[in-house]
């Protein structure tokens, strides 16, 4: 990220700080990618990782449905502010992870940037992963390196029928209680994967 520091009298100077970005994506950037990364950014060092969301059919410019909020609150989140965001390639190259609410997310994120084909899982897969990793493991990794580390596990674990996290969108209290369950549960996995150091 490059940020600027009037600093030095008489002008601006330019320079880096490097945080880790984790971009989270589902369909219309109202609910579950929004949900998982206000959690995201309530669980993990600001100072560090940076948790942003996009949809890959997303109502741009669209609030975050009152259940959605709801459902963000109740799990920590912050969901002030959220405004619906288009997924685009420049968004996906430059994410250090990328996780999604659903298989097809992931496909769709390839087809922008393929080359990010490493970094890509959905939420519930990572931190399936994850899991596999004891906590001294992580413990020494970088968090790059903790990508590189869940992304060798998926050769050796077969693909639950369960990595996706189903769309409340419009559907009834229990649904939208069931992805926040859903979407806490997944994202406490990704946070434990990158907090075993601290």
């Amino acid at each position: 990220m490059l940020l600027t520091d009037p600093a030095e009298p008489g002008g601006w100077r330019s320079y880096h700080r490097r945080v880790f970005s984790i971009l989270v994506v589902c369909t219309g950037n109202l609910c579950r990618s929004p949900i998982a990364a206000q959690l995201l950014s309530a669980r993990l060092d600001t100072a560090k990782f940076e948790a942003v969301s996009a949809g890959t059919r997303a109502v741009v410019g669209g609030l975050m449905p009152e259940e959605a909020v709801e459902e963000s609150k109740r799990y920590g989140g912050d969901p002030t502010g959220h405004l619906g965001v288009q997924l685009n390639r420049q968004m996906a190259a430059a994410a250090d992870l990328v996780l999604t609410a659903e298989v097809a997310h992931r496909a769709s994120v390839l087809e922008l940037f393929p080359a990010a084909v490493g970094r890509i899982f959905t939420l519930r897969q990572f931190a399936r992963l994850a899991a596999q990793l004891s906590t001294a493991e992580l413990g020494m990794l970088s968090p790059s390196a903790v990508v590189t580390a869940v992304a060798a596990q998926r050769g050796t674990r077969a693909r639950l029928s369960d990595d996706d996290i189903a769309d409340p969108y419009l559907g009834t209290a229990a649904r939208y209680e069931a992805a926040g369950r859903a979407l806490d549960a997944a994202v406490s996995g990704v946070v434990r994967a990158f907090t075993a150091r601290e």
